[in-house]
Order: structure tokens, then C-alpha cells, then sequence
């Protein structure tokens, strides 16, 4: 095959949880007396990373309040309601195709390592994925940093990346892998059209694109 593993990102490519971080995010809103998001259209006008500056256009003003108490509480609220968000539809049997045909595959995700895991045991996917790689806090500043050291470490693959946002289109530059985006997670299917990258509508569409 023309590709030696496959990278996936993980919040709203393999975890389909736009809903509850949309609930999360309002119900930290309505705390601070500021309007809810309340639709996934305005989600995808307002989310983006770093997470500081989407936290700042749903109203948060960083002069005023700490940035880490807010995204902690985030976190918090996010944690109890996470474990009913369900995988996208097709993830698992795309992924365990995927190695019936003998690549291996990685998770790189802005998610902090240890809850990383532990969602992934919660979908019953840790064991599907020969690595596992995120974040050591919950601050979801930037992946741009794990794709360089995961490039580093594995100077001779040549991986195909899969994610959902502008950012993942940015973490496979920097690996210097092909990239695909799904639609449907975290960002508007306009704005990841900006990318010029192709674009799926469901997972199951990667394993046409890796026969192709």
C-alpha cells in the first residue's frame, strides 16, 4: 500500500462529541452570564484553536478572569457528560479494516494523554491503535508540537492523517502526510474546503481513498 500507517485525530473524527462540547460550553456560559452558542452552525463559526481565542469569541475576557480556572471548569463539565458521546458511525469498522489490511494506526489528539486513554476505553478502541498520543495538560493549545516529535520519532513512514479541523490539515504539514478531512465534527465543511485538502463525509469513505 501506498501508505505506511494511518493517524487519526480523535475529538470529532473518531469521537463524535460536537454535541456535548456544545452543551459544555453553554452551560460554563450561562455560569459566567454570557449568551449560549446553542447551534452547531454558530459552534463552527466560533470554535477553533488555540482554544484561549474560542473561548474569547464566545465572550470570555481573559483581562478579567484566568484563562486555566475557565478551562478547567470546562474540563469538568465536559468529563461528566463525555462518556455518552458515541463514536462517529462506521469509526470502528473502518479502523478495524484498516488492520485486517496491515497497517498499523495512531491516535494524535490535543486531548490530555490520561483521559485520551480513558475515552478510548470507554468506546472500547484503546486495543485498535498501536499508539496513543496527546496532550500532558488539558489546555488544548496546540498539536503542532506532537506531530514534530512524532515525525521525529519515526523519520521513515509515510503516513496518511486524518482529522477534522483546519489544525489537523496544519498537524499533517508538519509530519508531511497526506491528509484528509471528515465533515461533520468540529468545523463547517466551508471552512475546510478553504484547506483545498479532500474532504469525506464518513469514515468509511477513507477506505475508498486508500484502495484508490
Amino acid at each position: 500500500m501506498r501508505y505506511s500507517r494511518v493517524i487519526w485525530d480523535f475529538n470529532g473524527t473518531l469521537l463524535d462529541d460536537v454535541a456535548v462540547c456544545i452543551h459544555s460550553a453553554d452551560t460554563l456560559l450561562a455560569r459566567y452570564s454570557l449568551p449560549p452558542i446553542a447551534t452547531v452552525e454558530r459552534y463552527h463559526e466560533v470554535f477553533g484553536f488555540p482554544v484561549i481565542d474560542y473561548y474569547r469569541r464566545v465572550g470570555f475576557d481573559f483581562d478579567r478572569l484566568d484563562f486555566k480556572t475557565v478551562a478547567d471548569e470546562w474540563v469538568s463539565l465536559y468529563l461528566d457528560e463525555v462518556e455518552r458521546a458515541p463514536l462517529r458511525a462506521g469509526i470502528s469498522e473502518t479502523v478495524r479494516e484498516i488492520t485486517r489490511r496491515g497497517l498499523p494506526q495512531t491516535v494524535l489528539s490535543m486531548t490530555e494523554q490520561k483521559m485520551l486513554l480513558h475515552q478510548l476505553d470507554i468506546v472500547g478502541m484503546r486495543e485498535d491503535f498501536d499508539e496513543v498520543v496527546g496532550l500532558d495538560n488539558v489546555y488544548a493549545s496546540s498539536k503542532l508540537a506532537l506531530a514534530a516529535a512524532w515525525r521525529k520519532e519515526h523519520p521513515g513512514e509515510h503516513p496518511l492523517y486524518i482529522g477534522d479541523t483546519l489544525h489537523d490539515a496544519e498537524s499533517a504539514g508538519i509530519i508531511g502526510a497526506d491528509c484528509l478531512l471528515l465533515t461533520g465534527g468540529h468545523e463547517s465543511a466551508s471552512s475546510l474546503a478553504s484547506s483545498g485538502l479532500p474532504l469525506l463525509t464518513s469514515p468509511q469513505e477513507v477506505l475508498a481513498y486508500l484502495e484508490g
